[in-house]
């Protein structure tokens, strides 16, 4: 029994042995397995977000779609078999948000924003025919859910539904609320135009099944509208555009139907005065005027020289409020410098006439007549001009900040999209025929690069009027310009957004517009710092995701981007990317420019 025993244990022992080794190797096999999906980033400087600040030194480890640690060099421990990046001379910072882009399905715009360091985009809208469009937006829904995939090369997505565009019934605009919180989109978002009662329906149910709603403001009904419902703002333009329009449309037509009466006549009578100018300068001389004459000329001198100060009054204010009063109507601006211009040539004119119209032996009733609605004419014009140039109050920094006090006091959200504006801006002048010859064409759907160059709405007038109009886009965006640093000093939460591929934002590429908006809020008043967070810390906070993205600290999303320069000194350095990290998955420099080579010869 002893000797069988024996046997036993012979046998026994190393076969136990044998599978103790193999289990804790196949430990030791799984461990390796899991370190290997770790990526170190390895003596990398940080811009974590949390507050103006960069940490040198440090090691970020992540493991899976998590940041797992960060920390100095020296404390830090590499895991077994992860990926190490050197960060030397490197900067770190969370991935961008462009929050407001217009994304087609199927997205393959993705590998554009990955490439600009773009982790996370808000769609707000679709191009689709009528006959397609809830097909289309069964399709953004999908490709939503494809983003939020590591091997997606491409931002995760958050989209908008189907959009109330404004006419609709208060029956219509609650279905639509209705059909996109049943279909799961992330908000819904609104045009301007839309009746009282169908907004006061539509917000309220918004409110109360728990959607946020954004887009434009109500052109016709002021910035209230907005305020009263805390409705955020896709554009900084909105407020030019329903703010300052006028809220009386009877006065409106008034000043500008004078004006153009004011015009009309003018141009009837203007060869008949310069005709009858012409004979009394050659018949008669001066000699024999009336007491009459002396005060009539006195009082014409008054309203000549009235409309001379309120032409150049009107003309000074050129730089802001015309282009913010008409909103950027360059034709309506362009009409009324030249209704000035003829109506003080009218008025000159009117005062060398009186010299032979009101003669002692010429004093006709028709004579009289003719001066008297010419003075009348030139009242009209006193009157119009007083009316404009009076308005440009609302371009000063204390009627700026009052719209900025309201906005910040409603609560609500501004996408200010300034790069949009300066778009077109830039289209208006020669600078057009540069910007359809970049290399980056290439990358545009076929469909939009003719639209762009072909049908672009900002190159639609003769090239004569192109100086003018490029002056006055350029102050049109100096004032947005001035209204966002308003904004931000009254502590308006602001987003980076680019409008990317818009209907009316052409030149605005996908991924790469985003750090022009970045350098335009700069400009705005804006510090690096600050214009960052409206692409990281912001971004995640609108979207509800604030333990989810935008920093760079443990337990946060890897959505990372690699850059060479320190965007905190300098907020352009946000375009050094060396490679981008979205969910935990490394794309290098080389795998974005490779995927970038294969939309360009897809786009051909």
């Amino acid at each position: 029994m002893k000797r069988t025993s024996s046997v036993h244990s012979a046998v026994l022992v190393p076969f136990l042995v044998c599978l103790l080794f193999g289990i804790q190797k196949g430990i030791a096999q799984t461990n390796v397995a899991s370190d290997a999906t770790a990526i170190a980033f390895v003596n990398v400087a940080v811009a974590p977000m949390q507050d103006e600040e960069v940490l040198l030194g440090q090691t970020v480890i992540i493991q899976g779609d998590r940041i797992e640690s960060v920390g100095p060099v020296d404390a830090q421990s590499i895991p077994q078999g992860a990926r190490v990046i050197d960060g030397s001379g490197r900067y770190l910072i969370p991935g961008l948000a462009d929050m407001h882009v217009h994304v087609h399905a199927p997205f393959d715009d993705g590998p554009l924003y990955l490439n600009a360091g773009i982790t996370t985009v808000l769609s707000l809208g679709t191009r689709a025919s009528a006959s397609t469009v809830a097909l289309a937006w069964q399709k953004v829904l999908q490709e939503r859910e494809r983003s939020r995939t590591p091997a997606f090369m491409g931002p995760t997505l958050y989209t908008v539904g189907p959009q109330i565009w404004g006419g609709e019934t208060p029956e219509e605009a609650e279905r639509i609320v209705r059909e996109n919180v049943e279909g799961g989109y992330d908000f819904l978002k609104v045009h301007g135009d839309v009746s009282p009662e169908a907004f006061t329906l539509l917000n309220d149910t918004a409110k109360q099944l728990g959607i946020r709603v954004t887009g434009h403001a109500q052109y016709n009904r002021g910035m209230q509208p907005v305020y009263t419902f805390q409705q955020d703002l896709a554009h900084i333009d909105e407020y030019l555009y329903a703010e300052f329009n006028p809220r009386t449309p009877g006065l409106w037509a008034a000043v500008y139907g004078g004006l153009l009466v004011l015009v009309l006549l003018s141009l009837t009578n203007v060869g008949w005065w310069l005709g009858t100018l012409w004979r009394r300068l050659r018949n008669q001389d001066s000699s024999g005027l009336s007491p009459g004459f002396r005060l009539v000329r006195r009082w014409v001198g008054i309203f000549t020289g009235t409309a001379w100060l309120l032409s150049i009054g009107l003309e000074l204010t050129v730089t802001d409020p015309l282009a913010g009063l008409f909103a950027g109507k360059i034709v309506v601006v362009s009409l009324v410098c030249v209704l000035m211009l003829l109506v003080v040539s009218v008025a000159v004119v009117l005062t060398i006439r009186v010299r032979g119209l009101w003669c002692e032996d010429v004093g006709t009733i028709w004579s009289r007549a003719r001066l008297l609605v010419v003075v009348a004419l030139t009242w009209t014009f006193v009157a119009c001009t007083g009316f404009l140039t009076l308005r440009s109050w609302r371009t000063t920094e204390a009627a700026l900040q009052r719209i900025a006090q309201e906005t910040a006091a409603a609560g609500i959200w501004v996408t200010p999209n300034l790069v949009v504006d300066d778009y077109v801006k830039r289209n208006t002048g020669n600078e057009f025929y540069e910007l359809i010859q970049r290399p980056e064409m290439r990358y545009i759907r076929p469909a939009m690069r003719d639209l762009w160059i072909n049908h672009n709405s900002s190159r639609q007038f003769p090239d004569w009027m192109k100086p003018v109009q490029f002056a006055i886009w350029q102050n049109y965006t100096d004032l947005l310009s001035r209204l966002v640093g308003e904004m931000h000093e009254a502590n308006v939460p602001l987003l980076a957004g680019s409008d990317a591929v818009g209907k009316g934002s052409a030149g605005a590429f996908p991924g790469s517009s985003l750090h022009e908006e970045l350098n335009l809020l700069v400009q705005a008043g804006l510090t690096p710092y600050e214009a960052l967070r409206t692409a990281t810390v912001n971004a995640a906070i609108y979207l509800e995701a604030e333990q989810e993205f935008g920093k760079v600290v443990a337990g946060f999303r890897a959505d990372l981007v690699l850059l060479t320069g320190n965007p905190l000194e300098d907020i352009n350095h946000t375009r050094t990317r060396v490679g981008v990290m979205k969910r935990g998955r490394w794309f290098p420099a080389e795998e974005l420019e490779t995927a970038l080579t294969q939309l360009a010869e897809a786009r051909r």
